[in-house]
């Protein structure tokens, strides 16, 4: 198999399946960015990245983990909300 045998399957099968062009790689950052979003410890995400330094993983998906940040920060407001609420 030749190096660049997985990027042209990807690439064919996604132009089969009317899917928008994407390079193989970036399959990884989207494993990165889901696993973030299901709230997988960092160190694992980072482990099964092949980094050696968790901060290269928090740098490169500073984003992604901002996002969910939000996301944990919006759930939190909404449970004290209804909690608030219920008591009142």
């Amino acid at each position: 198999m030749y190096p660049t045998t997985p990027s042209q399957w990807f690439s064919k099968f996604l132009k089969r399946k009317g899917l928008p062009h994407m390079p193989f790689h970036a399959l990884r950052h989207l494993s990165a960015t889901l696993l973030i979003s299901l709230g997988i410890p960092l160190k694992n995400i980072s482990s099964r990245l092949g980094h050696a330094d968790i901060r290269t993983t928090a740098n490169i998906y500073g984003e992604a983990l901002q996002s969910v940040d939000r996301q944990a920060a919006d759930q939190l407001d909404q449970y004290f909300r209804k909690t608030i609420n219920k008591q009142a």
